[in-house]
């Protein structure tokens, strides 16, 4: 068994067992992490190869069925050419006169229909029922993504700040919950068309602070908007639009802040393995922390603790 040291999720087994002794494999593995793993468990059996030579092929076609599992938020097992498994044609749900429309929308001022183009007319919100597969979703989150900053950047919101919010939505996609990954879109549109500024209670404005005291005490736990909101029982949309009004900055890109100042200090006071300090901030993949670092402080998290090694000197 090996383990992708730039994914700490991904492990790749070579073995030559037999597909009936893998399967029961990798049912025992799905039991195993069931019982204390929040996150889903996708287990992808590659055709058998022959040759040492071949053996890349073998990798390539079990993340092609990786790509392909169906979007939902359950534990699978796919077998390469099982029930046609492999051979899935990944439809295009966003075609150019839908990311007109969306423009348009966006051009307009139309939150409203800017929404309701992205989660009905090209159905994110329905994916699930409507069969899309992860890069299906993957896709589409892409391209929205891609207009909506084409649109803010228009408005002159810092670039890094964009780019953050995108690793954001791309790592929620990962996980496989399509109603965390709606309200994270939702929460974009509102950053980027917040409308008029809306009067804050003083109890919002209390509501605000505590929730600014408790990310910083669970900054390396996983924060929604969602799971803000109902812990404080306030609406969605409002309590986004309150946040940013009152700290200046989108919970999305608040959380990310957060986890930088305090990734930092570890690097800077700690002998801890740059991976251990990826999971103490929040990340389980070290890939993605090295990126949303590099994107806020302009150096990987090696190159940052080597500077601070040289500065000290």
């Amino acid at each position: 068994m090996f383990n992708y040291i730039y994914r700490s999720n991904e492990f790749i087994i070579v073995t030559e067992k037999m597909e009936k002794d893998l399967l029961r494999f990798a049912e025992k593995v799905k039991r195993f992490f069931a019982g204390f793993s929040c996150a889903c468990i996708t287990i992808c059996i590659s055709g058998r190869s022959y040759t040492l030579e071949s053996i890349h092929m073998a990798y390539v076609e079990a993340v092609g069925l990786l790509m392909t599992r169906k979007f939902c938020r359950e534990d699978v097992v796919v077998v390469a050419g099982k029930d046609g498994t492999g051979n899935h044609v990944v439809n295009s749900r966003i075609g150019n006169e839908y990311g007109k429309q969306l423009r348009n929308l966006l051009l307009a001022g139309n939150r409203a229909g800017a929404g309701q183009m992205i989660f009905e007319t090209i159905g994110l919100q329905d994916c699930e029922c409507r069969g899309w597969t992860y890069l299906e979703v993957k896709q589409v989150t892409r391209q929205v993504m891609n207009i909506l900053a084409d649109y803010a950047l228009e408005e002159q919101p810092k670039l890094s700040d964009f780019e953050n919010i995108i690793e954001s939505v791309d790592k929620k996609t990962e996980e496989l919950n399509i109603q965390e990954l709606c309200d994270m879109v939702k929460e974009i549109i509102l950053y980027i068309m917040p409308g008029k500024e809306i009067a804050a209670t003083d109890s919002m404005r209390d509501i605000v602070r505590k929730a600014v005291m408790w990310v910083d005490d669970h900054y390396a736990e996983e924060v929604t908007l969602a799971s803000l909101a109902e812990r404080y029982h306030v609406e969605h949309s409002y309590f986004s639009r309150i946040f940013r009004q009152e700290m200046g900055i989108s919970l999305i890109l608040y959380i990310t802040r957060k986890r930088m100042e305090k990734a930092k200090e570890y690097i800077r006071g700690s002998e801890m393995s740059l991976m251990e300090i990826a999971f103490m901030t929040g990340y389980d993949d070290y890939t993605y922390f090295s990126r949303v670092f590099k994107k806020n402080t302009g150096m990987s998290p090696r190159e940052y603790r080597d500077h601070f090694k040289e500065e000290k000197k």
